[in-house]
Protein backbone atom coordinates (compact mmCIF):
# COMPACT_ATOMS: atom_id res chain seq x y z
CA UNK A 1 0.00 0.00 0.00
CA UNK A 2 1.27 3.45 -0.84
CA UNK A 3 2.34 5.59 2.11
CA UNK A 4 0.92 9.12 2.51
CA UNK A 5 3.31 11.90 1.53
CA UNK A 6 5.53 13.35 4.22
CA UNK A 7 6.57 16.94 4.83
CA UNK A 8 10.21 16.10 4.12
CA UNK A 9 11.85 16.63 0.74
CA UNK A 10 12.35 13.57 -1.40
CA UNK A 11 15.20 12.87 -3.85
CA UNK A 12 13.65 15.14 -6.50
CA UNK A 13 13.44 18.09 -4.09
CA UNK A 14 9.63 18.07 -3.98
CA UNK A 15 7.97 18.71 -0.64
CA UNK A 16 4.99 16.86 0.79
CA UNK A 17 2.79 19.84 -0.12
CA UNK A 18 3.74 19.38 -3.80
CA UNK A 19 2.62 15.76 -3.62
CA UNK A 20 -0.72 16.71 -2.06
CA UNK A 21 -1.79 18.99 -4.92
CA UNK A 22 -3.07 16.15 -7.16
CA UNK A 23 -5.04 14.72 -4.24
CA UNK A 24 -6.62 18.09 -3.47
CA UNK A 25 -7.46 18.42 -7.16
CA UNK A 26 -8.99 14.94 -7.02
CA UNK A 27 -11.28 15.94 -4.15
CA UNK A 28 -12.37 19.07 -6.02
CA UNK A 29 -13.10 17.03 -9.16
CA UNK A 30 -15.18 14.58 -7.14
CA UNK A 31 -17.17 17.42 -5.59
CA UNK A 32 -17.75 18.98 -9.02
CA UNK A 33 -18.82 15.58 -10.36
CA UNK A 34 -21.33 15.10 -7.56
CA UNK A 35 -22.77 18.55 -8.31
CA UNK A 36 -23.09 17.60 -11.99
CA UNK A 37 -24.96 14.44 -11.03
CA UNK A 38 -27.17 16.05 -8.38
CA UNK A 39 -28.28 19.31 -9.98
CA UNK A 40 -27.64 19.27 -13.75
CA UNK A 41 -30.53 21.60 -14.64
CA UNK A 42 -29.39 24.16 -12.07
CA UNK A 43 -25.89 24.09 -13.56
CA UNK A 44 -27.37 24.63 -17.03
CA UNK A 45 -29.38 27.59 -15.69
CA UNK A 46 -26.21 29.10 -14.22
CA UNK A 47 -24.39 28.56 -17.52
CA UNK A 48 -27.20 30.32 -19.40
CA UNK A 49 -26.99 33.32 -17.07
CA UNK A 50 -23.21 33.53 -17.33
CA UNK A 51 -23.32 33.27 -21.12
CA UNK A 52 -25.88 36.08 -21.22
CA UNK A 53 -24.03 38.31 -18.75
CA UNK A 54 -20.47 37.79 -19.98
CA UNK A 55 -20.73 36.84 -23.64
CA UNK A 56 -24.00 38.62 -24.44
CA UNK A 57 -25.37 35.51 -26.19
CA UNK A 58 -28.41 33.37 -25.54
CA UNK A 59 -27.76 29.84 -24.31
CA UNK A 60 -30.72 27.54 -24.84
CA UNK A 61 -29.80 23.96 -23.88
CA UNK A 62 -31.54 21.08 -25.60
CA UNK A 63 -33.76 18.77 -23.51
CA UNK A 64 -31.11 16.01 -23.41
CA UNK A 65 -28.39 18.41 -22.19
CA UNK A 66 -29.18 17.47 -18.60
CA UNK A 67 -28.20 13.85 -19.32
CA UNK A 68 -24.94 14.99 -20.89
CA UNK A 69 -24.12 17.08 -17.83
CA UNK A 70 -24.62 13.98 -15.68
CA UNK A 71 -22.34 11.91 -17.93
CA UNK A 72 -19.72 14.62 -17.52
CA UNK A 73 -20.21 14.28 -13.76
CA UNK A 74 -19.38 10.56 -13.93
CA UNK A 75 -16.17 11.41 -15.81
CA UNK A 76 -15.23 14.05 -13.25
CA UNK A 77 -15.76 11.59 -10.39
CA UNK A 78 -13.65 8.95 -12.15
CA UNK A 79 -10.81 11.39 -12.80
CA UNK A 80 -10.98 12.71 -9.25
CA UNK A 81 -10.96 9.22 -7.76
CA UNK A 82 -7.90 8.35 -9.83
CA UNK A 83 -6.01 11.42 -8.64
CA UNK A 84 -7.10 10.86 -5.06
CA UNK A 85 -6.02 7.22 -5.04
CA UNK A 86 -2.76 7.43 -7.01
CA UNK A 87 -1.71 10.97 -6.11
CA UNK A 88 -0.88 11.83 -9.73
CA UNK A 89 -1.68 11.17 -13.34
CA UNK A 90 0.39 8.00 -13.44
CA UNK A 91 0.75 5.49 -10.60
CA UNK A 92 4.18 5.71 -8.99
CA UNK A 93 6.52 2.74 -9.10
CA UNK A 94 7.04 2.84 -5.31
Amino acid sequence: MKQPPSDRRDESGATGADVDLPRITGVLLILAGVAHLAVPTRLLDIAARVYHAVLKVEFDPLPEASNRVQVLGVGLIAAGAHLLYYGGLLPSSE
